[in-house]
């Protein structure tokens, strides 16, 4: 199968990953023309019930924002918050608890802030009926309103010299949960679920069109149209993707918070530094703060590839924790949204794999140098958010009936020019060989 042939029954899809890309991707084509084909789509996933642990969707939370600077992505996002309200397969896992955006003033990323807040005031303006407000937090009243009961917040210091605003639209989700959920529906709906891991494309005759498959158990899987949804093992089944699609290790810390703490800290916002790239989260239900940096990440380079995961299923790194040097930026940056935590001893921490495109733009397009091979990856750590939606969009494209500027932006060439303005903090990847892990 190739770009401009119809895609419906009797064709046969192989979804290779199950994570936020191939589980959505799944449900849409359920919702729509396989409907009554559920038999027709098989997912491959390395768990047996994905998402595996150490996928980039297996997280407690993740944050849900319509918070952009490009048009593009806020108009979508709009859309998608909007669907994780009222959708009964995702509104469960969403907690709207506002966002706070910020950034020191002078910085480039205040430029960001600047027009993520002037998108979300026109989007506002245009629904007079619109329950959620935005504003520009100027003094520390304000900061204190949106902060509720936290103790010790952002220090007066802080306050001054940030430029931020707060958004009533948007939070966060629990995000192994929401995917768990979508695969309860596929699974007794009838779609076909394989464990194991793909090693290589199974090729026709003509070395040119894909016809599945080969697992690293010597299987092989087979259909008319195989979908790559493998997130940051993309590359390894396509390895001319390995400087397009480039998997990064982006630091993750958990605190844990006693009852009493975790009310005191229940109504804060997500809160979003840009300048560092650090952002927190409001305690879950368990009473779990979690924390972390989006940068440009750390890499794991190979003899073959610029990078690749390294997570606790790689053989010896079972008790990996993060680099010391994240762990010391981690809490630096934790005193500035709450310095009451500064000191606390962390339950846990992990590098979380993204994957990574230059532009931060996703790849959603068919292969252009094969038959039957599509790819739908590089969430560039910002693709979550849209789970309600990202199926409709990977569908649309299959089907070719995808908006003509989204249809570019995610093209294999992609849109020369564009600047990857949802990365934040450090710009440069650091490698991972030699640095030094903190302990818990």
């Amino acid at each position: 199968m190739s770009e401009g042939t119809p895609l419906q029954p009797p064709t046969s899809i192989l979804i290779v990953g199950c994570g936020c890309f191939g589980a959505s991707t799944a449900l849409s084509l359920l919702r729509g023309r396989y409907s009554n084909f559920p038999q027709l789509i098989t997912i491959l996933d390395r768990s047996a019930t994905p998402p595996e642990i150490d996928a980039a969707s297996s997280d407690i939370n993740k944050i849900v924002r319509q918070d952009y600077a490009d048009p593009l992505y806020a108009t979508l996002a709009i859309r998608a918050i909007d669907r994780w309200r009222k959708d009964r397969v995702y509104e469960p896992n969403f907690h709207e608890c506002g966002v706070l955006v910020a950034a020191r003033k002078g910085t480039k990323n205040e430029i960001y802030v600047r027009k993520s807040y002037g998108l979300n005031k026109e989007e506002q303006r245009r629904s007079e009926a619109a329950e959620k407000k935005v504003w520009v937090l100027q003094g520390e009243g304000m900061w204190k309103e949106v902060y509720g009961r936290v103790p010790q917040i952002v220090r007066k210091k802080e306050l001054e010299s940030n430029t931020a605003y707060y958004n009533e639209a948007g939070g966060w989700a629990d995000s192994r949960q929401a995917v768990v959920d979508v695969v309860s529906i596929l699974r007794s709906s009838g779609v076909h679920f394989i464990q194991g891991e793909a090693q290589s494309l199974l090729y026709a005759n003509d070395s040119r069109t894909v016809q599945g498959v080969k697992l690293i158990d010597g299987r092989t899987l087979t259909a008319d149209l195989t979908i790559l949804a493998s997130g940051a093992w993309t590359s390894r089944l396509l390895p001319e993707l390995g400087h397009e699609l480039v998997p990064t290790g982006q630091v993750i810390g958990t605190i844990q918070l006693d009852q009493k703490e975790a009310e005191l800290y229940r109504d804060a916002p997500v809160s979003l530094f840009l300048d560092t790239g650090f952002y927190s989260f409001p305690p879950t239900k368990t009473g779990l703060v979690k924390f972390a940096i989006h940068s440009a990440g750390f890499l794991n380079p190979t003899p073959t590839l610029p990078s690749t995961p390294r997570t606790t299923l790689s053989p010896g790194y079972e008790t990996q924790q993060i680099p010391l040097s994240a762990r010391t930026e981690m809490i630096e940056q934790l005193a500035r949204v709450y310095p009451a935590l500064q000191k606390r001893d962390w339950k846990g921490s992990r590098l979380c794999w993204y994957t990574d495109r230059r532009t931060g733009d996703w790849l959603i397009d068919y292969d252009p140098s094969r038959e039957g091979l599509f790819v739908a990856s590089g969430g560039s750590g910002h693709a979550f958010k849209f789970f309600p939606i990202l199926g409709d969009l990977v569908v649309k494209r299959l089907e070719g009936s995808l908006e003509e500027e989204a249809s570019k932006v995610w093209s294999w060439k992609g849109v020369e020019g564009r600047v990857d303005q949802s990365r934040e903090g450090r710009e440069t990847s650091q490698i991972l060989e030699g640095e030094r892990e903190a302990k818990l």
